[in-house]
């Protein structure tokens, strides 16, 4: 009976130890589960974010599309302003040489006055000659 009795403790003692085995794997599983569980709501989180994501994405896509569409308006603007300012270049030369040759005009109409100034003046003092020797 004592044999008995030895097994019977050392069998106990095995599912005490087991018991304490169990118990700890039941810790370290709800442990487990309880991360599981943060991580499927990190994950829920991760998900939220790259559906924002993507949507902020497709609005850059659009932007960009807009910008690119703006900077060949643009291109096609400076090309037009270049041909604008070359038309412009040779207007202004034109215009120099157009005020170049009325200075030039002007300078010798300015003669042309004086010369007739002076023989107006020259008349005017032999009709006072004649005037007063009448």
């Amino acid at each position: 009976m004592d044999e008995t009795k030895e097994i019977l403790l050392a069998i106990k003692h095995v599912v005490e130890v087991m018991d304490a085995k169990i118990t700890g794997i039941q810790k370290d599983v709800a442990v487990l589960k309880e991360d599981v569980a943060v991580l499927k709501e990190d994950v829920a989180v991760l998900k939220e974010d790259v559906a924002v994501l993507k949507e902020d994405v497709a609005v850059l896509k659009e932007d960009v599309a807009v910008l690119k569409e703006d900077v060949a308006v643009l291109k096609e603007d400076v090309a037009v302003l270049k041909e604008d300012v070359a038309v412009l270049k040779t207007d202004v030369a034109v215009l120099k040489e157009d005020v170049a040759e009325l200075k030039s005009g002007q300078g010798r109409h300015d003669r042309v006055l004086e010369t007739l100034a002076l023989h107006s003046l020259e008349q005017e003092t032999i009709i006072r000659k004649m005037q007063r020797t009448t």
